[in-house]
């Protein structure tokens, strides 16, 4: 499963359920702002990925209401 990035407004995107400020910097990489500094968007997307698709998982009645049915 991908978790999309969707725009909210200039530099405010949505990732899963967070909300994140992305910015170019220099050399055009793409940097997404943690904590009190930026890491690259590739580094991001490593490290809270798992931790959305998570959250999602948790909070996906469909597949809850399927899981128990089958039970």
């Amino acid at each position: 499963m991908k978790i999309l990035f969707l725009r909210e407004s200039e530099g405010v995107y949505k990732f899963g359920s967070q909300r994140v400020y992305v910015k170019i910097g220099k050399n055009k990489e793409v940097k997404v702002r943690v904590g009190g500094g930026f890491m690259l968007i590739s580094e991001f997307i490593e490290k809270f990925s798992e931790m959305e698709k998570a959250k999602f998982d948790r909070n996906n009645v469909v597949e809850r209401f399927h899981n128990k049915l089958q039970m």
